[in-house]
């Protein structure tokens, strides 16, 4: 074992150890460590390897090839493995069926456990998921509800997506929305 900066590692099979090192070859802009460095931690169980190796495959950066697929799988075992941040990813690949056709039961399951673990991403797309009505009834009170624990955890798009619909549906308005809607316009 070894100790970094209070943090006890498993040496060298610790996957948190080599997600530390691939940011590190990241932040020197070296790619191809970088590459080799993510891939040993996502393969040692860190999940925020595995999270960046899924966001790299999704988008095509940092030398990877786009490949929606692997992304997917990615994403998911990060999910698995407590990842509040790939609940919402593996969410919204779901239901916007960017690799399968939609599934917004499942989709929804995923967006609830992220909330449930405190993403507010999550909660933001459980409040797109009650305003369009994808896989559940329209509820628009339920979606405003959604929006704001979103906004209160620090998701911007929470509050953008809470003003719209309030723009449109004053009757949903809180005396405390404006205050919220306006902590992000600063």
């Amino acid at each position: 074992q070894m100790t970094v900066g209070g943090k006890i590692y498993g040496f060298p099979d610790d996957g948190d150890l080599w997600n530390d090192r691939a940011l590190i070859a990241y932040r020197r802009g070296e790619i191809e460590p970088y590459q080799r460095y993510l891939q040993r931690g996502a393969e040692a169980g860190s999940w925020k390897s595995m999270r960046s190796l899924g966001s790299n495959l999704q988008k095509g950066e940092d030398g990877y090839a786009q490949d929606p697929v692997a992304a997917f799988g990615w994403y998911l075992r990060a999910a698995r493995a407590g990842s509040d941040k790939a609940c919402a990813d593996v969410g919204a690949m779901l239901v916007e069926g960017d690799v399968f056709r939609p599934d917004y039961p499942a989709g929804i399951a995923w967006f609830e456990r992220g909330a449930e673990l405190g993403n507010p991403y999550s909660m933001n797309w459980l409040g797109i998921v009650h305003e369009e009505g994808y896989g559940v009834e329209v509820d628009l009170a339920q979606a405003a509800d959604w929006y704001r624990q979103a906004a209160r955890l620090g998701a911007e798009p929470g509050a953008t997506n809470l003003e719209r619909l309030l723009k449109k549906h004053a009757d949903l308005r809180r005396s405390d929305d404006a205050e919220l809607i306006d902590a992000y316009r600063r």
